[in-house]
């Protein structure tokens, strides 16, 4: 009877308690966690659940911070042997910081081309050149002017018509235009006109008025050479012209002091 209860009393036991499956998806009703209960705060359990996990195939970086601030689209180094070098030396990139703001290196080199100075003497003769310039310019100027005067008064003096007082025009050459070659022509009986004794001093005039001072064995010289000059021009009347508009234009001033020149030289 006692082996008869005790075989009843374990049957009933293993029909009323059914041991849990392994698989916790299989058995219905709470999961049980088969690892060790979280020790984890819960600020980190959801700081990490909301976090996605960080995944790196590759084992942790080595590369050191200044390789990795470097664009990916950088070309490669290539060695000497043509390989593209992959390691790049911290100490030369430091180097080249350090040069870069060097303020030797950003300061440009001084000029190597030393100014030349002025010398007192090129001044002088650049002085000179330009002084020179304007006397010349300036008797230039008087020649041209007492030429013209000079010119229509020779013409005047040879007119047929002017001698006798003829009233036509016809009969005086002297109104019409300067035949070409006249002045070669004429060259001797115009100079013995044009050189008085009041010519150096009418050029002078001219030459003060210009606060210009020049010897008049100078002034003499440069006159002649430019009447002579003139010799070789086809028409004279048209070379005056041509200077008389280089030289003096339609300056009121200028044309004052050539009048000034005119009465010196006209006068007794």
């Amino acid at each position: 009877m006692a082996d008869f209860n005790r075989r009843y009393n374990q049957r009933r036991l293993t029909t009323m308690w059914t041991p849990l499956s392994p698989n916790p998806e299989a058995s219905p009703g709470l999961a049980v966690s088969s690892s060790p209960a979280s020790t984890t705060p819960p600020k980190q359990r959801e700081r990490s659940a909301s976090a996605p996990p960080i995944l790196s195939a590759s084992p942790a970086s080595t590369t050191p911070p200044k390789q990795r601030e470097r664009p990916a689209s950088a070309p490669p180094i290539l060695s000497s042997d043509g390989c593209p070098d992959t390691e790049t030396d911290d100490t030369d990139m430091d180097g080249e910081s350090q040069r870069s703001s060097s303020p030797d290196l950003m300061t440009p080199p001084p000029s190597l081309v030393t100014p030349t100075p002025v010398k007192s003497e090129d001044m002088a003769d650049e002085m000179d050149g330009v002084a020179s310039l304007a006397f010349f310019n300036a008797v230039k100027a008087a020649v041209i002017h007492l030429l013209n005067i000079t010119l229509h008064k020779f013409r005047r003096e040879q007119c047929f018509g002017c001698q006798i007082n003829h009233p036509s025009q016809r009969h005086h050459p002297c109104l019409e235009n300067v035949e070409d070659h006249y002045y070669q022509i004429n060259f001797s009986g115009i100079m013995k006109m044009l050189f008085t004794p009041h010519l150096i001093p009418s050029i002078q005039r001219l030459l003060t008025a210009r606060n210009i001072r020049e010897d008049d064995a100078r002034v003499k010289a440069v006159a002649q050479t430019l009447l002579h000059e003139l010799r070789s021009t086809r028409n004279i009347q048209d070379s005056i012209g041509s200077m008389y508009d280089e030289l003096i234009g339609e300056d009121i001033l200028k044309i004052g002091e050539l009048k000034l020149v005119a009465d010196g030289w006209e006068s007794e």
